[in-house]
């Protein structure tokens, strides 16, 4: 049963940040210049000093914000967590602190289109991939194929993530899960996928975000070829979504990831034992757990070297 949304805040706008005071800055002179008022913004601090609590301050003035700096610093994912159990809107809008609202009328389109789909308790927007000068790269848009095997499957996430980060994201609250701790590099999709498996998507194809693609400090860019990380983290969300019955699909995804990142890694490890990993590739050996546990006892060995 749906959450009446005149009886509450609309939309509760969380903001989980930690040592980015220019970035959140930017993003609440967005959030102030919205047309759509009726919303609560919570901003959950795990920074080491005050510089973040500054530029919140002025801010507080305004009843709809509200700051709370961490007694320690709970990192990612859980500062997300807190940051949404503080919400009590209908709706949480999850904003990273390196993302921002491209135009005036952002929250007023994702609230029209979580209105008129009341069936959809996901909602989602196109975003503009930006570098740290806020200039615009290019546009990030999943296209109608990719929409329709979505709908027809939540597993697709699996295999691309074209919903990309939190923030473009608006979820009902009563159906928000919780994002999972074990996880750093696949910890918004496989949310996604949990929420999906009790709901529908309601996809708005506008870029309604700016979202920060190049900062050094991102977990992203310390995640994205890391052998430790995506070969944990494939087989933990594939034995989530099927168990010991991974499809042959997920199995040759899982081998190409573990093919990429070797190959992006050939840098640091010896190349004897690079090729030596991959050769289950060329054998045929497709099995996911096999060849992601070859992998990573050869890395095992590699770094002990």
């Amino acid at each position: 049963m749906g959450t009446r949304m005149d009886d509450i805040i609309p939309i509760s706008i969380c903001i989980p940040c930690y040592n980015n005071p220019a970035g959140v800055k930017k993003l609440l002179d967005s959030i102030l210049s919205q047309t759509f008022g009726t919303f609560e913004c919570i901003i959950t601090d795990d920074s080491a000093d005050d510089r973040t609590k500054e530029v919140v301050k002025p801010f507080l003035a305004d009843g709809r914000f509200t700051y709370v700096h961490n007694a320690k610093a709970l990192g990612s994912p859980e500062n997300w967590n807190y940051c949404a159990s503080l919400a009590k809107g209908a709706y949480i809008k999850i904003m990273h602190h390196d993302d921002w609202f491209s135009r005036p009328n952002a929250l007023q389109q994702l609230y029209d289109c979580a209105v008129q789909s009341p069936g959809c308790g996901f909602i989602a927007c196109g975003c503009s991939n930006c570098d740290t000068e806020g200039k615009i790269l290019d546009a990030a848009m999943p296209d109608k194929r990719f929409l329709a095997r979505l709908a027809a499957d939540r597993a697709e996430l699996f295999y691309a993530n074209a919903l990309r980060t939190p923030s473009t994201t608006l979820i009902r609250r009563d159906l928000f899960k919780p994002f999972d701790p074990k996880l750093v590099w696949l910890v918004d999709l496989e949310q996604y996928m949990r929420i999906l498996e009790a709901t529908s998507l309601a996809f708005l194809p506008v870029s309604l975000v700016n979202v920060t693609v190049s900062s050094p400090d991102q977990i992203t860019r310390r995640c994205e070829y890391s052998l430790d990380v995506n070969l944990q983290e494939y087989v933990y969300v594939a034995n989530i979504l099927w168990g010991k019955s991974v499809p042959l699909r997920a199995s040759l995804h899982m081998a190409l990831v573990l093919a990429r990142t070797l190959a992006a890694n050939l840098y640091f490890l010896k190349a004897p034992i690079a090729m030596y990993a991959l050769l289950p590739l060329s054998a045929g050996y497709w099995g996911a757990r096999g060849v992601l546990k070859r992998a990573l006892k050869w890395l095992t060995a590699a770094k002990q070297a």
